[in-house]
């Protein structure tokens, strides 16, 4: 069923990425009240067309993400004490996109630059210090 998928432009690069690293279901719990909304064949948007499309793209896009591996990323926190002041600094570092190629929105879009390489207790010369946005 995935196969089909992967000569889309909307679930391509998910569908290939299942294919090369195999699905990862997730256990959840059967609540009892209806089996998991799967897409049933492929469609296009001139076949189903307008809102009807948009659920159709919703179940499918979230069908392939329910079967990826989980997003993951490196956290990286620095605390600068100056001035008797703490300032805390964070910078996030993509690892494995996961489910996220599925569903895009559902990204980290806290992606920030690098921090400085900076040890445990170094102290380091403030040269100039800007208030900002």
């Amino acid at each position: 069923m995935i196969s089909i998928y992967a000569s889309t432009q909307s679930w391509g690069e998910a569908a290939r990425e299942l294919l090369s690293t195999g699905p990862n279901p997730r256990k959840g719990d059967d609540k009892g009240d209806h089996p998991p909304i799967t897409p049933q064949r492929i469609a296009t948007e001139s076949e189903v067309g307008g809102e009807a499309y948009r659920v159709y793209d919703y179940i499918v896009s979230h069908f392939l993400a329910s079967l990826m591996k989980d997003y993951k990323y490196e956290q990286t926190e620095i605390k600068l004490s100056l001035g008797g002041e703490d300032f805390f600094f964070s910078s996030n570092r993509e690892i494995r996109k996961g489910f996220t190629i599925a569903l895009p929105y559902s990204n980290d879009s806290n992606q920030t630059q690098p921090l400085p390489d900076i040890k445990r207790g170094e102290q380091i010369d403030v040269d100039d210090i800007k208030l900002g946005k």
